[in-house]
């Protein structure tokens, strides 16, 4: 029977072309410097589109450049939920370096590429490091409804 790190290596390899981000996890599941935190059982699409859809909405109020880009890819991802809508997907989440985790959605039968979300882990990053992410770099002129 395959680890987990294995399959979770499979999913990768099989999405790497589709998102850049997923090359350098893959990259980096095989020197160590990420690891596989958790697979999810089967998730309904239809209640992953509403979840994700709030969240995306909420990240509206933010302008600096990671909730800007989470916020794209949070949309995209419920584009595509909409298109699986009845179907299930499996949730890969990984940790790797400077508190960074990526979320991998992939739809449980036909095994596509829902999207894929790289987030912060506040815990693992300094306080400024933090702000920076979410309000932007000192002396930017970035407005926050926060």
């Amino acid at each position: 029977m395959a680890s987990q790190q294995d399959v979770a290596t499979a999913v990768l390899e099989r999405h790497a072309a589709k998102h850049s981000t997923l090359d350098d996890v893959s990259c980096g599941l095989a020197v160590g410097s990420w690891s596989v935190l958790s697979r999810s059982p089967p998730l309904n699409c239809s209640e992953l589109l509403r979840i994700y859809g709030v969240r995306a909405q909420l990240l509206c109020r933010f302008e600096a450049p990671h909730p800007s880009t989470l916020r794209k890819e949070m949309e995209t991802l419920c584009r595509n939920l909409r298109k699986y809508v009845g179907s299930t997907a499996h949730l890969w989440s990984f940790a790797g370096p400077d508190g960074e985790n990526v979320v991998v959605f992939e739809e449980v039968v036909g095994q596509a590429l829902l999207g894929c979300l790289l987030s912060y882990d506040k815990t693992r990053m300094s306080e400024s490091r933090w702000e920076e992410l979410w309000r932007g770099a000192p002396g930017e002129d970035v407005r926050s409804a926060t």
